[in-house]
């Protein structure tokens, strides 16, 4: 797909202390790969909606991320930055339901390393790019992504207004935020797009 990589370095997506609690711990592909093979699933290639379940760990789970996709009014071929895209689920929900062109912005490794194993799976990787990156210094050239998404990454960030600011930095003129995060304050979990 072909990311148009900026000069940004690489550092954490949130303090030093969670993404230390991510980063540790053993490789994922096997026991996930294993696990789904021991459960009768194929996986080579793979189902990308038999991992609903695994992938889309969030509130409210897959049902969220079509919501939020049918919000955003997401359409075939729109370039989507998934930030905090963790193992990917959201990603390939929107490549294969909606014909996006989706860059899974994640800085752990293991979680990146693992989508991207899941993707060539499920013959997505075509549209699936994995970028491990930090929210507030993300690597992507300015104004080449449609929509900015992401779901229930904003507790891990701790300097918001510079992920604000990345996210509009990398948006084209037209381009729209999905965000979706659980609040104290509101009664929905479901929060509509608005243009930045």
């Amino acid at each position: 797909m072909g990311t148009n990589v900026s000069d940004r370095s690489e550092t954490s997506l949130a303090s030093e202390a969670a993404l230390a609690y991510y980063e540790d711990g053993p490789d994922l592909s096997g026991d996930v790969v294993g696990a789904l093979s021991a459960a009768g699933r194929s996986v080579d290639p793979l189902d990308p909606d038999d991992l609903a379940g695994l992938d889309e760990f969030h509130g409210l789970g897959r049902a969220a991320t079509l919501t939020l996709a049918e919000l955003a009014e997401i359409g075939g071929g729109e370039r989507v930055l998934d930030v905090g895209a963790g193992i990917g689920g959201p990603a390939r929900t929107l490549a294969a339901h909606r014909d996006a062109r989706v860059i899974a912005l994640d800085p752990t490794r293991r979680f990146s390393d693992l989508n991207e194993e899941l993707c060539r799976r499920s013959r997505l990787a075509g549209k699936v790019e994995v970028v491990r990156g930090d929210a507030r210094r993300i690597p992507i050239s300015d104004a080449t992504i449609d929509v900015v998404w992401t779901q229930a990454v904003w507790p891990s960030v701790d300097d918001k207004p510079a992920m604000l600011t990345e996210m509009h930095r990398v948006l084209t003129d037209h381009g729209r935020l999905a965000l979706y995060e659980r609040s104290e304050e509101h009664t929905s979990e479901l929060q509509s797009h608005h243009d930045l």
